[in-house]
């Protein structure tokens, strides 16, 4: 099954317990942001208006970079961490599939609004982006 026709067939799958857990956990704020080291390394490999995407923590490893508003686009590997250095503001989903079901029809584990940056540390198996 395409990625597409998983996410086309999930976007009806109630996932609203799970996403306001992924909220509730949080990342940077937008002012602290702007300071840190890590998000300033990221920030400058990833380039403004890009949100990209690491196959390893803290922006290391290989990266891919979501530019267009899209459906979901599967990375190439599971996602570690990420950067959101779209125009502030800009709202990109996370999917995958449920931590209780992995075999099962992928889910908008979470969001993130630009600027922000973080680790994958939520639990998730998170696999593809839909960037704005």
């Amino acid at each position: 099954m395409s990625i597409r026709s998983k996410v086309a067939r999930t976007a009806a799958v109630a996932a609203g317990g799970l996403l306001l857990a992924a909220t509730a956990v949080g990342s940077a704020s937008a002012a602290s942001v702007q300071e840190d080291p890590t998000f300033k390394a990221m920030r400058e490999a990833c380039g403004d208006g890009y949100l990209c995407v690491f196959s390893g923590p803290a922006g290391t490893g290989e990266m891919f970079k979501y530019y267009e508003c899209t459906d979901a686009v599967a990375a190439p590997w599971q996602i570690k961490s990420w950067i959101n250095n779209q125009y502030t503001g800009t709202v990109a989903g996370f999917w995958g599939p449920a931590p209780a079901n992995s075999d099962g029809p992928w889910i908008e584990q979470y969001t993130s609004t630009a600027p922000e940056f973080d680790d994958d540390t939520r639990g998730f198996d998170t696999r593809a982006v839909d960037p704005c």
